[in-house]
């Protein structure tokens, strides 16, 4: 009988520890295999009371009170789920849904609530070991029989769990365990080093609320040692989670108390003050570092911040010795900081303080630094004078380029030393540099505003001979230059080259000058050339070939300028221009150059040129480490900054893992007053939720919110995927809470996107209770959100819910779209055969119904195997059709699935006359037929309907075949084919190979088996487990030890991932084989290699152990499976008890027998006689009735050995009541105890004149009562 419990039973869900910046979830949806406790139903539970699941369709009812909801008494609908379109506008409808979230969370308050977490102080201390039963078996094991702690015991305890302990589950295990044990008595104290290791425990799980409390509390009462070490572990793990405030707050109180934190302290801190920008804090924390004496802990980023600090406050000095100071600790000091302040030296133009400290240091700034100084240097003090500078940095090893040449050059253009420049040239060339064209057109320049316009056309034939490709600025300036000494067939002469070398922008037409001026943009000047025909020429500014005084016509001054204006663009290039030209363009790679060379020259990126290259840059995938890059660059410099530059620096750190970088951006945005665009917002918050930081999502959130936000479903559908994903249910309920009060429109779409993704990931019962509370609410549900709840029942493998959710999909949809129909029929088809028939026949009666629908909903009911039930509705659906390749290959499967061979037949006819192709899936199906009618030729012509094969699909019909035929113990044709597929040219894949050693080895052709497995290692191929498995276990059968270990090492050797079956059979030969050492070393090596997975079971091992006498290797096998969840059997327990009896370590084995007892296993009899005996002949009579009232609790009965070996120990005592005890207790378990037994009270009582103290009972009279009770 299926109970209501059932619909919604819980599933396994964890609840992580929040820390407060970067929280784990509240809930973590495992996925559908799990099983906790049953969901907390209220009076209306969706399915309450009203489904009961007896195997037949009439037994299912659906209550109308609580699903059936007239169409009428609706307020709205979801038929839309996930469209901007919702009926919920209007105040009632807001009014009505309000407590949707609330009804869901209270749903599922057992799931959210916290258990577990505390132990009530009157609770045993065996309930609290359970908890940890888990975690460190062979640490808690010895206090299964304590009573109480002792302030000892739990140190002992702590340190057993060794470094591990930091792991969560230990940590909460243990944290519990030490409220327990301090809630055993008012004086109970635990032990100072206790209180110091617990702390640091906790430090180390992130549990950090309870770490700084317990650290506060007990730094109160003065109980801690090395509080100093606790102080910095607290401090430490709050920076590691990212927590500033907690980190500088508990920082500020341990200096406060004169505490001085670690060195690695002291990092962690700097480096979470240096992410989040707060070099002002950065500062103040380093220079206390330093005061403290230890500067040794420097880091190279975190100096870099230090010194650009001081130096934006112009503490130069104190830079100066600060690096002097680690100096003296024999600190390596960044470049990043050498470089900052030789910047600093150059910018106060102290140039001999600058070189004398590069000396001292020993420090070579690299190459784009390097050219930046010198061309500072050039333009502040001349060429000649930063010439020296370069030979002096050349000592150091300054390696120049043709960037540097290029600066002297175009600088001692500038100064008017043209001497000079052809000087730095051919300095360039002696030293093997090509220069580039920028030094060209400074030199060409050069001679046009000297005068020397003849010489230039030298310059540029040199440009040619060395192959440096002039630039567009090049033959701008050799244009304006001779249009300025009106030098007009050089200027024909250039634009023919020009051509020649495919410049594209010259204007067509005849007029030289024209082509010229139109190329250098000054055709809006209107020039035009005219004659002079006054005597004497006095306009003549040149004449022509037969003596023509020409000149020209326009505003002269204007002209002059403008073409002094072009030949000046040599000496003082745009190269901002140029740079938002080539972003414009697309060239990224010529944009990056000219960004690189910006600062080379010794100048400032625009604005523009800023927001143009980290536009392109971003919108570039190959290039978002470039745009990071960027932006980090300029972070010091604000005012580069616009509003679309800080948004898109926002939505760039944002999508690549940097969310608080980007919100501090964002602060930015808010601080300067610039407007923030929607997805800035969506892509911060994603990008929280991505980084799994609860806390900054939700601050982003409310930033949002508060300024006005207004975000549509393609921003709130991923939010809600990103949550639903990360585990955080609870926080994403919340969070559509808040949507409904803020932004009611998108409500039902972020609702609706929830619940599907809860079904997809294990979390159904939660995505049912969600669909329950929309019916309750009086909402028309969309089918798709019931099957979406029916497919992740059937996930969940909870079959009477999934069809309780197609019950009543069926009763709230009279009819359904194709989809739907899918869907569904793909999730019933598999738990229910009657219905499926029935919503075929629904389907199949609907009129948009098509061949394509019927063919996939055949192939989903072969697959499940429920074709049969419905064949008949599909034959009377396509009467009279015309039929397709499709339609007749699920019709051949679905007949060869019922084994229905006449209809197979026909349909195979029917194919073969209209010349359709055969699917793979069909010719499965054949084969199959065929191989069990040893229709061998048959099956082998078969392959040839199968049209437009290539060599992979002839491969898989080959390795069909071969499967069949093993199957039927075809092996002769087996052989014939591989022999066929060699002469065909067709090599084995693995699944060939894998088919053939498990086909051979289970036909008993064992040596043909192990050759197939010897061929695909020679091919280079890796065989699957099952191979391997086989194979080897074969040989370990056989004894052929010697062989298994030889693949085994084959395995390891090759990086193979076997299973835990191939190491477990490989020990459990060599233990049998007696080669033990053998057997420990293969263990050891598993265990240490990690290859122990959760499905274990070593009882075999264990066993075997325990039989060649090492307990040792036994217990360690068992902790192991406890360890990974598994309870190792009562076989092994019993091995280990009984080995340990034999070694006389009773004290250990009464540890073992006590665990079986919380472990619910049940001791064997002889691991107790044993363990009594040794137990009476240590003189520990007490423990021993111990196990004999144990063994009656739990129902197992003492064998008669074991009453009388206590029996006898308690004679030998003189313990006459306990003997009396246990005679009576003999007789109550059926044993007729002898005479003698009866006699050796009896006759002590006259040695005793006096009843000893506390045996006040008649002895003599009860063994006489008890006697004429059982008698006869």
């Amino acid at each position: 009988m299926w109970k209501t419990s059932q619909l919604c039973s819980a599933i396994h869900l964890r609840r992580h520890l929040s820390v407060i910046v970067r929280r784990e979830p509240k809930i973590v949806c495992h996925g559908y295999a799990n099983s906790a406790s049953e969901l907390d139903s209220n009076a209306r539970s969706l399915l309450k009371g009203e489904i009961c699941y007896t195997g037949k369709k009439e037994s299912i009812s659906v209550s109308s009170s609580n699903i059936v909801v007239s169409s009428q008494s609706i307020g709205f609908s979801l038929e839309q789920r996930t469209g901007e379109k919702c009926l919920a506008n209007s105040h009632s409808d807001g009014k009505l849904c309000t407590g949707i979230v609330k009804l869901v969370i209270d749903k599922c308050s057992y799931i959210f609530q916290s258990k577990g977490d505390t132990f009530d102080g009157n609770c045993r201390l065996q309930d609290v070991l359970k908890l940890g039963f888990w975690l460190s078996p062979e640490i808690l094991r010895p206090f299964w029989r304590a009573s109480e702690l002792k302030p000892d015991d739990f140190l002992n305890i702590l340190i057993g769990f060794g470094p591990d302990a930091a792991q969560v589950k230990k940590a909460r295990f243990l944290w519990n365990l030490y409220q327990w044990a301090s809630s055993q008595s008012t004086a109970f104290q635990h032990l100072p080093r206790s209180n110091e290791i617990m702390v640091s425990i906790l430090a180390d799980a992130q549990m950090l609320r309870q770490a700084e409390s317990l650290l506060l509390l007990l730094d109160n009462n003065m109980v801690l040692g090395d509080v100093s070490e606790l102080f910095n572990q607290v401090i430490q793990a709050y920076a590691e989670a990212g927590n500033l405030g907690k980190s500088i707050s508990i920082y500020d109180f341990a200096r406060d108390k004169c505490l001085i934190p670690s060195g690695s302290c002291y990092r962690v801190l700097l480096h979470l003050l240096m992410e989040r920008r707060k070099n002002e804090l950065v500062l103040r924390v380093y220079l206390d570092m330093l005061g403290v004496g230890l500067g040794s802990y420097t880091e190279g980023d975190i100096l870099d911040i230090v010194v650009k600090a001081l130096i934006k406050k112009e503490n130069f000095l104190q830079v100066i010795g600060i690096i002097r100071q680690l100096k003296g600790l024999n600190i390596q000091i960044s470049k990043g900081s050498l470089s900052a302040v030789t910047e600093e030296f150059c910018k106060k133009k102290d140039i001999g303080d600058m070189m004398n400290f590069l000396e001292e240091w020993r420090y070579l700034p690299d190459l784009p630094l390097s050219n930046r100084i010198i061309a500072s240097l050039c333009a502040n003090i001349g060429t000649d004078e930063a010439w020296l500078v370069f030979q002096r940095l050349e000592a150091l090893g300054f390696v120049p380029d043709a960037t540097t040449f290029g600066i002297f050059i175009r600088h001692s253009c500038r100064e008017l030393k043209l001497k000079a420049a052809f000087l730095y040239l051919s300095e360039c060339f002696s030293r093997h540099i090509n220069p580039k064209a920028c030094a060209y057109n400074a030199i060409i320049g050069g001679i046009f505003k000297e005068g020397l316009y003849r010489h230039a056309k030298y310059v540029f034939e040199d440009m040619a001979e060395r192959e440096v490709i002039p630039e567009l600025l090049t033959y701008k300036i050799l244009l304006a230059g001779y249009c300025r000494y009106r030098q007009f067939d050089e200027i024909e002469q250039t634009l023919r080259t020009m051509e020649t070398n495919g410049v594209n922008d010259i204007l067509s037409g005849n007029c030289v000058l024209s082509k010229a001026l139109s190329f250098l943009g000054l055709d809006h000047l209107g020039v035009k050339v005219k004659r002079d025909n006054a005597a004497g020429y006095p306009k003549a500014e040149f004449f022509d070939s037969v003596g023509n005084g020409l000149y020209l016509d326009t505003d002269s001054t204007k002209f002059e300028a403008s073409l002094v204006q072009i030949i000046d663009n040599a000496l003082y290039p745009d190269i901002s221009s140029n740079l938002v030209s080539a972003c414009q363009q697309g060239d990224i790679a010529s944009a990056i150059v000219l960004k690189d060379e910006t600062f080379q020259w010794g100048h400032d990126i625009s604005t523009a040129s800023y927001s143009e290259l980290l536009k392109v840059l971003s919108a570039s995938p190959a290039h978002v480490m470039d745009a990071i890059n960027l932006i980090e660059e300029m972070s010091d410099t604000p005012d580069k900054f616009d509003a679309q530059n800080l948004n898109l620096a926002v939505q760039t750190l944002s999508r690549n893992g940097r969310s608080a970088c980007a919100r501090l951006v964002l602060d930015r945005l808010f601080r300067d007053g610039f407007p923030v665009s929607q997805d800035t917002y969506t892509y911060l918050m994603i990008g929280f939720c991505i980084e799994r930081n609860i806390t900054g999502f939700w601050e982003c959130w409310n930033l949002a919110t508060k300024h006005r936000w207004s975000p549509g479903s393609r921003d709130v559908i991923p939010l809600v995927s990103h949550l639903s994903k990360w585990g955080v249910v609870e926080e994403t309920l919340e969070f559509i809470t808040v949507l409904l009060d803020c932004y009611p429109s998108l409500f039902f779409s972020a609702y609706c996107q929830l619940l599907e993704e809860l079904c997809m990931t294990g979390c159904t019962n939660i995505g049912c209770a969600m669909l329950e509370a929309l019916i309750e609410k009086g909402v028309v549900v969309d089918p798709s959100l019931i099957c979406n709840v029916m497919e992740g029942f059937l996930k969940e493998r909870k079959t009477a819910e999934s069809i309780g959710m197609y019950d009543m999909l069926l009763k709230r949809n009279k009819v359904l779209n194709a989809s739907t129909y899918r869907f569904a029929l793909s999730s019933i088809a598999r738990i229910d055969a009657e219905r499926a028939m029935d919503l075929v026949q629904s389907m199949m009666n609907t009129e948009s119904t098509d061949f394509s629908t019927c063919s996939s909903i055949m192939k989903k009911l072969v697959q499940s195997g429920k074709i049969g039930q419905v064949m008949s509705v599909f034959e009377e659906s396509i009467l009279g059709n015309k039929f397709n390749a499709t339609l007749l290959n699920s019709f051949l499967q679905a007949y060869c699935c019922v084994n229905n061979w006449r209809k197979a037949d026909a349909v195979l006819c029917m194919m073969l006359k209209m010349q359709t192709n055969l699917s793979i899936s069909s010719y499965r199906f054949l084969v199959r037929r065929m191989c069990e009618q040893s229709r061998i030729s048959s099956a082998l012509r078969l392959k040839e309907l199968i049209q437009d094969r290539d060599k992979s699909t002839e491969l898989i019909l080959y390795n069909i075949l071969i499967f069949y035929l093993f199957r039927r113990r075809h092996i002769v044709q087996v052989h014939n084919l591989l022999k066929d597929m060699k002469s065909k040219g067709f090599s084995p894949d693995t699944t060939t190979y894998d088919f053939l050693v498990i086909g051979f080895h289970q036909s008993g052709d064992i040596d043909h088996s192990i050759n197939m497995l010897d061929a695909c290692i020679a091919q280079g191929l890796m065989p699957s487990n099952r191979s391997l498995r086989v194979v080897l276990s074969h040989h370990c059968k056989l004894g052929n030890l010697e062989k298994s270990l030889e693949l085994f090492h084959l395995i390891e050797s090759n990086g193979w991932k076997h299973g835990l079956v191939i190491e477990t059979i490989l020990i459990s030969s060599l233990l049998s084989s007696g080669r033990f050492s053998e057997a420990t070393s293969c263990l050891n090596s598993m265990n240490k290699r990690m290859l122990i997975g959760f499905d274990i079971h070593f009882d075999v091992l264990i066993k075997e152990f325990c039989i060649l006498g090492d307990v040792e290797m036994s217990v360690s096998l068992l902790n192991t499976m406890l360890k990974k969840g598994k309870i190792p059997s009562e076989a092994s327990y019993n091995s280990v008890v009984y080995r340990l009896c034999m070694l006389k370590e009773f004290d250990q084995a009464l540890d073992f027998l006590a665990e079986m007892q919380f472990a619910n296993l049940e001791p064997s009899n002889m691991s107790c006689d044993a363990l009594i005996q040794g137990l009476c002949a240590m003189g520990r009579t007490r423990d021993a009735m111990n196990i004999l009232e144990m063994l009656t609790t739990i129902g197992s009965s003492p064998s008669y050995h074991m009453y009388r070996v206590v029996f006898d120990n308690c004679c030998r005592s003189n313990n006459l009541q306990k003997a009396a005890t246990l005679l009576h207790d003999m007789q109550q378990a059926g044993f007729s105890p002898n005479f003698e037994m009866h006699w050796s009270v009896i006759s002590n009582l006259s040695s005793n004149a006096k009843r000893t103290t506390g045996y006040e009972k008649p002895i003599l009279s009860n063994l006489i009562s008890s006697n004429q009770v059982n008698s006869p």
